[in-house]
């Protein structure tokens, strides 16, 4: 598959001579360990990662980062083990210093490093980037003086809490360029102040606003499966082509109207001046001049490349789905409502019988320990905790202090996430678990795994990680976690594959039902469908759910955990 690309890159290696300035700067990787590297969607990307000696200088390695494809203009790769980034248990004022070139160098438009810090958390810090044929180039992120691009994962609040490691690179390819190449010879970490005074501000964790986001505002122990007051469900407002009037779509059948807000519950619309209800057909409809912005069926799709884009509807190569990180609350509104009508789809069940060691400790209001393994979602993707409001927490972070705040049971949270991973490299975890000894593992993957459409080898991969996890930590329990649903009209995440990959968890929870117990989110998210579009539930347009699709995680997974 690879061999005229291959070539090509090892001719390119063998004449690299690297034109860099010289730093005073302590090494991070120089890849003469050749470390494990994963490559994001390797398979479906066409991604090769090599290191070869350059012939200048024998004992210099260069990684090679190669690809035949990039589909969505991005290149991901994360270490097996995360190299440490020295001295920065006390600070982090400095510069990481990447040392890269490309053999075709005009295809390269940016580099993005993914820096772990001690609690788990990923920041991404990216840089734009301009390079020439055949010449090297010093690619410089300050870290301390600069703030993330993005962040997810630990405690998710956009602080470094030290010390770092290095976990990872993003390249940002041009979409045009189907084959090419990336050289990095060496990456470094440059301090700018002395190591040996301490930073109290740096190491100490910084409060934000997820932090104080009142918690009784995601009403998670009122779920839609019980109750007659639907809180706070997002709705986006589109414009159909056989409709006059943007319109949203409710789950249940709507009485009282108690509020219609913006996501960010900054303005309040009314009924009559905004919006009217047709309680029959389920809908919130936009008056004329109403205030509620709203978008129209046609402006959901875009043209191939454009900007906001991502390849394909299904079924029609030419169209692509709009997609744009933490845009599409723009759109959406939440309506608190009284309804009479019984929720007939899924509805999760207390685990007791399964889970009898966590739920013991959680009803006696013992302490316990999670620690949460998965993709971007569980690392807390399109949760509006990353920067605006209303700042609601993901859903790791809501079942944590939910726990604790209806049982008094101190929980520790530690979110092994790492965003665009697959189940292929679930097992790369079980280092980063450390000295803890969590008392419940809750493994989600499965978003990214069904591009892969291969449900077996998804289910062998969960089946291994369980085994491994048995043997080190035999007292623990588990929770499987089914994931939430792709944009049914996007090709690359089916929703046809959603079932297969759900039976393969069904299975193993069966297998193993002593100590593991299911969250079918894609259970719920099925149902959910039949009544609501998808781009009520969505963050950002393809495969990352809202703050409502974080809430109903979260409220999954306490069902199971504690008992009313």
């Amino acid at each position: 598959m690879y061999s005229s690309l291959k070539q090509l890159v090892t001719a390119f290696l063998m004449s690299l001579m690297l034109m860099v300035h010289s730093v005073d700067a302590q090494v991070i990787d120089d890849f003469s360990s050749k470390p494990q590297m994963h490559i994001y969607k390797a398979v479906q990307r066409g991604c090769s990662f090599e290191i070869q000696a350059s012939t200048d200088n024998r004992h210099k390695l260069l990684a090679g980062f190669l690809w035949q494809d990039t589909h969505a203009g991005f290149l991901e790769y994360y270490y097996a083990k995360d190299p440490a980034i020295p001295n920065t248990t006390h600070s982090a004022s400095g510069v990481v210093i990447v040392k890269m070139s490309s053999g075709n160098p005009e295809a390269i438009k940016g580099l993005a490093l993914r820096i772990k810090d001690a609690s788990g958390e990923i920041l991404h810090y990216q840089q734009t980037v301009e390079l020439s044929t055949h010449v090297g180039l010093d690619v410089v992120f300050p870290i301390e003086t600069t703030s993330p691009q993005g962040h997810w994962g630990g405690n998710n609040d956009g602080k470094l809490d030290l010390p770092l490691k290095l976990t990872g690179y993003a390249w940002i390819i041009d979409k045009q360029a189907k084959a090419g190449n990336v050289i990095i010879e060496q990456v470094s970490w440059q301090a700018t102040q002395s190591q040996g005074k301490p930073t109290p501000k740096a190491v100490a964790h910084k409060p934000s606003k997820m932090d104080s986001y009142p918690l009784e505002q995601a009403h998670l122990f009122e779920p839609l499966w019980q109750g007659a007051i639907q809180y706070d469900e997002h709705v986006a407002l589109i414009k159909e082509p056989d409709s006059d009037r943007a319109y949203g779509t409710l789950l249940f059948a709507p009485g009282k109207i108690i509020g219609v807000t913006s996501c960010d519950t900054m303005t309040v619309f009314e009924q009559g001046r905004d919006f009217t209800i047709d309680a029959t057909a389920r809908r919130i409809v936009l008056t004329a001049d109403s205030r509620i912005p709203s978008i129209t069926r046609e402006e959901l799709y875009r043209k191939p490349n454009e900007k906001r884009a991502i390849r394909s509807k299904l079924g029609d190569p030419d169209k692509w789905l709009l997609y744009a990180e933490t845009w599409f609350p723009n759109i959406q509104v939440k309506v608190t409502y009284e309804h009479a009508d019984a929720w007939l789809g899924y509805t999760p069940q207390y685990a007791g019988s399964q889970l009898p060691r966590v739920t013991g400790l959680i009803q006696s209001g013992k302490p316990v320990s999670i620690c949460l393994i998965g993709d971007s979602i569980t690392s807390g993707a399109n949760a509006t905790s990353r920067g605006y409001k209303p700042h609601m927490p993901p859903y790791g972070i809501l079942v944590q202090r939910a726990i604790e705040a209806q049982t008094g049971s101190k929980v520790t949270l530690n979110n092994l996430a790492v965003s665009g991973t697959t189940s292929d490299g679930a097992m790369n975890v079980l280092p980063r678990i450390g000295e803890s000894k969590p008392d419940l593992f809750v493994i989600a993957y499965g978003m990214n795994d069904v591009a892969g459409r291969n449900p077996r080898k998804f289910g062998e991969n969960i089946s291994g990680l369980l085994t491994a996890l048995k043997q080190s930590y035999p007292e623990a329990e588990y929770v499987l976690v089914s994931s939430s649903m792709a944009n049914p009209q996007w090709t690359w995440s089916r929703e046809d594959m959603f079932e297969p990959y759900r039976q393969q968890l069904v299975s193993l929870q069966a297998q193993h039902d002593s100590g593991c117990a299911l969250a079918d989110v894609t259970a719920l998210w099925a149902d959910l469908l039949k009544t609501k579009r998808y781009y009520d539930l969505t963050g950002n347009g393809i495969n990352h759910p809202n703050d409502f699709g974080h809430r109903l995680y979260a409220q999954t997974l306490l069902a199971l955990l504690i008992a009313h």
